[in-house]
């Protein structure tokens, strides 16, 4: 295990000097410090640890809100809550905060061990902080590249605990904030790009639209002029820092190849053009792998998805793949009823339908992404409430 950087945080003195002694005497488990106060009042950590211990009452909504935010504005950092309480309501907004595991005063040493190995295990060290960075282009317009990239960021962070940004590089009319979210964005792509000589973790954290403790989204402008002093250099800064930042960072493109766009492929460790098993589409498939290999992209880095399969047309996945001399890696099923309904509501398909095939289907391709077994997810509050 590496050895990781533990912050306990609690406004009781005794309590935190007792949680405090305890761990340091946890053979190989990390520095610990202790933090006399609240996560209301924190400071802003210029070095945030690896691990906090919110050592807590939580009686009060105010606390699980203020883990949410600190989840959000420090996304690497685990959160674990030290507290008495042990409600199935209490552990589900824990869960939805953000929180990693759940530890009782009463727990004994050996629990505590087994509770800080677990944590320990999920922490990884700086150097294995680079995430995944995953691009999503559409071939043709209306061929649903944003509904796949939000939703299959949703099922990577609500299913598979990955943290996960998405970032609207639709610049023109990026609407990716819709599927996910009710919320309107609080800031946009735009500003952040005009601060990118002040740009840190806190100032990504604060731009991002929360969906989820662990899933950000990041808005493109809501009006269009306000997109076109956005400079290729400025995006790439923002990508660089939340693949350092987050599990896995998901580039809704669109169709645009500018500067932008190639900056943002550049920067990618996948491609994933999406069509449909249509003349249309293929045509327009075909000239946009060429186009990619053309300019020099590996195509081993390229995996098509055909969206909205459609069993009955007579265009093939054969055919699809013999036009564009690549075999397509994802089909994903055509549900038109789930996915419409999550469309307008603005509720992940995976949150709104689980049962859809659309649903399953990109549960599946999280698990993949992860390596995880499709069914693990949220394990600390199952193993509690069993």
């Amino acid at each position: 295990m590496h050895p990781a950087t533990i912050a306990v945080i609690s406004p009781l003195s005794n309590q935190l000097l007792d949680l405090g002694h305890r761990l340091k005497q946890i053979p190989n488990l990390g520095e610990v410090i202790t933090i006399h106060g609240d996560l209301q009042n924190l400071p802003e950590l210029n070095d945030p640890p690896d691990v906090v211990i919110a050592a807590d009452p939580f009686e009060e909504r105010r606390s699980m809100e203020a883990l949410a935010r600190f989840g959000m504005r420090y996304p690497r950092t685990l959160l674990a809550v030290y507290s008495r309480q042990n409600s199935p309501e209490f552990l589900m907004h824990a869960m939805r905060s953000g929180v990693r595991e759940v530890i009782s005063p009463e727990a004994s040493d050996a629990l505590l061990i087994e509770t800080m190995r677990r944590l320990q295990s999920q922490h990884q060290p700086s150097q294995d902080k680079e995430g995944t960075v995953m691009s999503f282009i559409s071939c043709k317009g209306g061929g649903g590249a944003t509904f796949l990239a939000t939703n299959l960021a949703y099922a990577l962070a609500a299913n598979h605990d990955q943290r996960v940004a998405v970032i609207d590089l639709n610049l023109q009319y990026g609407d990716a904030a819709l599927f996910v979210s009710d919320q309107k964005p609080s800031t946009h792509l735009g500003e952040l790009s005009q601060n990118t000589r002040h740009l840190d973790a806190s100032l990504l954290s604060a731009a991002m639209l929360p969906v989820l403790p662990n899933f950000g989204l990041l808005a493109s402008p809501e009006i269009p002029l306000l997109a076109t002093d956005i400079q290729a250099s400025q995006i790439g800064s923002i990508i660089r820092l939340a693949r350092s930042q987050y599990d896995v960072v998901i580039l809704d493109i669109g169709r645009g190849l500018d500067k932008v766009g190639l900056t943002a492929l550049e920067l990618s460790n996948q491609m994933y053009p999406v069509l449909q098993n249509t003349i249309p589409y293929l045509r327009d498939g075909k000239r946009l792998l060429d186009l990619l290999q053309t300019i020099g992209f590996a195509s081993e880095k390229i995996f098509p998805v055909v969206n909205r399969h459609d069993r009955e047309s007579e265009i093939t996945i054969h055919h699809l793949e013999k036009a564009l001399a690549k075999k397509i890696a994802r089909i994903i099923p055509n549900h038109y009823a789930a996915v419409a309904a999550s469309v307008n509501q603005g509720i992940p398909v995976v949150k709104l339908a689980k049962s859809s095939p659309v649903s399953k289907c990109l549960i599946s391709w999280a698990a993949k992404i992860t390596g995880k077994s499709e069914t693990t997810s949220r394990n600390w509050i199952s193993r509690v409430l069993h």
